[in-house]
């Protein structure tokens, strides 16, 4: 049977503002349906979309394209998408997935040997001009 991913905001702690999953210049579902929230969820900016991305019970799969961007240096509106990216990468903001009603949870290995395990995921890895890198680069 067909298992649906469902995107939440995106949030970061190194800023306070939250954004929703469309945002950013992330693939986009084709039919876009919302599953019924509560007020709580509301009130709280988790606005919960469907997603492109699909799954089938018990089918492996890994590495399946959903679509594809590219940016043109010389379109303004292009330059602003990307630059808005380069930010939330910066900024270290995380994508919140919920499958079958649970978070989607990214563990990751920390000091002595220990796992750190988060409720969401960053947006890329972001490395400056000058080859530093930040944040979800230096993690396995």
């Amino acid at each position: 049977s067909q298992i649906e991913l469902f995107v939440n905001r995106l949030d970061s702690v190194e800023s306070v503002l939250p954004y929703e999953y469309d945002a950013f210049d992330f693939c986009q579902d084709a039919t876009e349906k919302r599953p019924s929230e509560n007020l709580g969820q509301v009130l709280f900016g988790e606005r919960i979309a469907s997603s492109p991305y699909k799954f089938t019970f018990n089918k492996p799969e890994t590495c399946k394209k959903v679509c594809m961007k590219s940016y043109n240096p010389e379109n303004a509106k292009d330059v602003s998408k990307l630059a808005f990216l380069k930010k939330g990468m910066q900024l270290n903001y995380q994508h919140h997935w919920i499958i079958d009603n649970m978070p989607v949870t990214w563990c990751y290995d920390v000091e002595d040997g220990q796992k750190y395990c988060n409720p969401g995921f960053p947006i890329g890895c972001f490395v400056t001009a000058a080859g530093r890198v930040k944040d979800a680069c230096v993690m396995s």
